[in-house]
This record gives C-alpha cells, sequence and structure tokens, in this order.
C-alpha cells in the first residue's frame, strides 16, 4: 500500500516549493523595476528675509522705501539651496523659481558651488531671448499709450514672476543657491515655487538635521525598549543564576540599542532606494 502520509508531504513541500519561487521571483521583479525607475533625490532649502517695508501711522510717522528711486512696500531676499546629495552627475539641469501673484521680482542672482569654486548661473538662453523681448515690447508701448493690452500685460506678469536658470553641470554633492530680490505688494510674506524640470529628478525639502536627530532617538529608543521588554522575560524565566541574570540583562540593554539602530537604519535604505 503506498504511503499516504509520505505522499502528502510530498505534495505539501512541493506546493511550497513552487509557491515560494514564484512569491521571491515576485519580489525580485519588483525591486528590480523599483531601482530601474528610481527618481534621483535632489534637496532643497529656503530662506526668507524682509530688507525693509513702507508704512503710515499716525503715531510713529510714515515710513517710506525706495527702491532705484521708486516707492515700493515690502521688499525681501529670497534665497533657495539646491543639492544634489546623489552619486550622479547631470547635465542641462532646468532650474525654475517663481513667486505668487502680487509679488514681482527685481534682481536675481544663481551660483553654482562645487569645492571652493564658484560659478555665475545664467538664465536658459531661450527664456532670456524672450524675458528681453517682452522687456522692449513693455517700453515702446508705455511710449504710445500708458495703457498697454491685456495680451502684453499677461507676458509682464509672467516673466516678471518667472526666473529659468540654467545648470549646464550639476555635479554630484554640490549645490546651486538661487537669490531674488522680490517685492510684495500685499501684506502677505512672498514664497518661492521651486522645480526642476528635468526627468528622473525629484525634488524635496530639505530635513534639518536637528529634526532629523530627533526623529531617529525617538525611533530607535521605542524599537530598542520593546526588543529589551520581549528579551527580558525569557532572561527572568530561565536564568537560575543571579549573576548570570544580570550580565545577560546588561547586554540585552547594549544588544536591543544596537538591533534598533540597525532596523531604523535599514528602514531609512529601504525607504530611499525603493519608495522615495
Amino acid at each position: 500500500m503506498p504511503d499516504t502520509g509520505s505522499s502528502n508531504t510530498t505534495i505539501f513541500l512541493e506546493t511550497i516549493k513552487y509557491v515560494g519561487g514564484f512569491l521571491v521571483g515576485f519580489i525580485a521583479s519588483v525591486i528590480k523595476k523599483k531601482i530601474e525607475n528610481k527618481e534621483t533625490l535632489f534637496k532643497k532649502r529656503t530662506f526668507t528675509q524682509r530688507i525693509g517695508f513702507s508704512a503710515e501711522n499716525k503715531d510713529w510717522g510714515d515710513i517710506q522705501m525706495l527702491y532705484n528711486g521708486e516707492p515700493i512696500n515690502n521688499l525681501y531676499s529670497l534665497t533657495v539651496e539646491i543639492h544634489n546629495d546623489s552619486s550622479k552627475d547631470f547635465s542641462n539641469v532646468v532650474v525654475e523659481i517663481s513667486v505668487p501673484f502680487g509679488s514681482t521680482i527685481y534682481r536675481h542672482l544663481g551660483r553654482l558651488y562645487y569645492g571652493e569654486l564658484t560659478k555665475d548661473l545664467l538664465l536658459v538662453k531661450e527664456y532670456n531671448e524672450y524675458f528681453e523681448d517682452v522687456r522692449k515690447r513693455y517700453q515702446a508701448a508705455k511710449v504710445v499709450d500708458p495703457k498697454i493690452p491685456d495680451q502684453l500685460q499677461d507676458e509682464v506678469t509672467f516673466i516678471t514672476r518667472h526666473r529659468r536658470f540654467d545648470v549646464q553641470v550639476f555635479k554630484r554633492k554640490t549645490k546651486s543657491v538661487f537669490t531674488l530680490l522680490v517685492e510684495s505688494f500685499d501684506d502677505v510674506e512672498p514664497y518661492l515655487n521651486v522645480s526642476l524640470l528635468e526627468e528622473g529628478i525629484n525634488l524635496v525639502t530639505y530635513q534639518e538635521e536637528t529634526k532629523r536627530k530627533e526623529i531617529k532617538k525617538k525611533w530607535v529608543n521605542s524599537l530598542s525598549f520593546g526588543f529589551f521588554i520581549g528579551l527580558a522575560f525569557p532572561i527572568y524565566k530561565y536564568s537560575n543564576i543571579i549573576s548570570v541574570a544580570v550580565l545577560l540583562m546588561v547586554a540585552n540593554v547594549f544588544v536591543c540599542y544596537l538591533l534598533a539602530l540597525g532596523l531604523y537604519q535599514l528602514r531609512i535604505w529601504v525607504k530611499k532606494y525603493f519608495f522615495d
């Protein structure tokens, strides 16, 4: 008579073998796809500084601020740093920066920092030509009629709110810094909208070092405490010698911390390479 138990075990093991192989292949294909389609992360950090403002106050008097001899309301210096923290070099990266409606850009400056060297960054050639064309048409139209046509006014509004820089070579582990002199016609503080017009690059906000350390500390402490509680029970239950139990508890503290730290670093690595 055939051994039914042995036959069933064989069928079960074969099923596990094929299912396990399928799952391993599926997971490997997902990981491979994630790696192939992974976007490179660039990080940005923005700074805002109010330079001055105009105001009318019956108690303190009137404050008037001028720019090139013309009265203005609120003047700000807005800066954005973009870091290429990846291990890749990129060419012809276009950085587009804009300010919200109700704001206008007076001056701009872009620089690329690599090592101890700096390089000034220019506007994209096509955008710079369009910028100059709109400016000339606007000046010519003002001479003819103070009332500017709507279409031209829309173009003027666009070029006074946008800048498009050309970073011909954005090397790994370098940064570019863009500073704009901006007037806000409202009392609302202006801000920068920053985009990289390049496939395969994802621009994210730079996480401050202090905040990153706080998150890391919270995660590691919570994990290590959980591991410690989980391992403390068998030590307490199965250790018959007090001195050995104490030594194991002390070792447990360090082992659980290292285990939690390793698990945290693994989480950061998986998140960075497969899900960001």
